[in-house]
């Protein structure tokens, strides 16, 4: 019988400490050295490369960054654009081309990894004429737009 008691009492105690815990004003209160944590993780993580997914950062860049770029990182993606030819231009060395028109350039982007770098490739005009269609898209890795030089084998 005793032990129906203790079945009564444990609700209404549950109901009573929850109560005086609102009553106090606060309730389970997250740790203060979560906050700390979190302002020391954020920097680092930002610093090192990895950004919240919103938009692509868009830079310009020569050929020697481009070679720079694909001697650094493994996940690089050169398009073309505007390009008739199939074959990869010669004075690049890209391990992923792609060949599209301008017009399908945001379809690619949007199914391009987040996380893999879009260098565009083109006439200088070309170039500039996507950074709309860029800005549209998401991802944490930038797109960078080299523009061909005048002295390029398609520009003949």
């Amino acid at each position: 019988m005793n032990w129906i008691w203790v079945l009564v009492a444990m609700p209404l105690a549950s109901l009573l400490c929850f109560v005086y815990l609102i009553g106090r004003g606060g309730g389970h209160r997250a740790p203060t050295y979560a906050g700390r944590v979190a302002r020391a993780i954020v920097p680092i993580a930002l610093k090192s490369g990895l950004r919240p997914q919103g938009k692509r950062k868009i830079c310009w860049m020569s050929a020697r960054e481009f070679e720079a770029l694909v001697q650094r990182c493994d996940d690089v993606i050169l398009i073309d654009l505007g390009s008739n030819r199939t074959e990869r231009p010669a004075e690049f060395h890209a391990p992923h081309v792609l060949f599209i028109q301008q017009r399908g350039l945001l379809d690619v982007l949007q199914w391009s990894p987040s996380s893999s770098s879009v260098v565009l490739y083109g006439p200088r005009d070309v170039c500039a004429s996507t950074i709309p269609t860029i800005e549209k898209v998401s991802g944490a890795a930038p797109v960078y737009l080299l523009p061909e030089s005048p002295n390029s084998s398609r520009a003949a």
